[in-house]
């Protein structure tokens, strides 16, 4: 698990970079975090602020999709909630709405990725 501020550069051809509040690299693919991520990680956590930027959010989850993210949370902490969006095929995929009480356990695809 790693936490902001740190780099994940997504295309460098592009220079396209970003930096999630959280992510998780697996240990399969621990050879990506250099002096920057070098690559996908495999579960992103974004926590929003109450007034988001319009059009950042949706925006990332199309690079998180189209660059090989497995899973992103969206935590809302104003409304309780997270919203697991998975990806498929470079596609934005389901999203699910969890809401989150003290002491509540969210389950990740990720575990099971390689």
């Amino acid at each position: 698990m790693w936490l902001a501020p740190l780099d994940v550069v997504l295309d460098s051809t592009k220079a396209l970079v970003v930096q999630p509040d959280l992510m998780f690299i697996s240990n399969e693919r621990q050879w990506i975090v250099q002096d920057r991520v070098r690559g996908a990680p495999d579960l992103v956590i974004e926590v929003l602020s109450p007034n988001p930027r319009i059009g950042q959010t949706e925006e990332h989850l199309r690079w998180f999709a189209e660059y090989g993210v497995h899973e992103c949370w969206l935590v809302h902490q104003e409304q309780k909630r997270i919203t697991v969006v998975t990806f498929a095929g470079a596609r934005v995929g389901p999203r699910r709405i969890v809401r989150a009480k003290p002491a509540d356990c969210v389950n990740s695809s990720c575990r099971n990725s390689p």
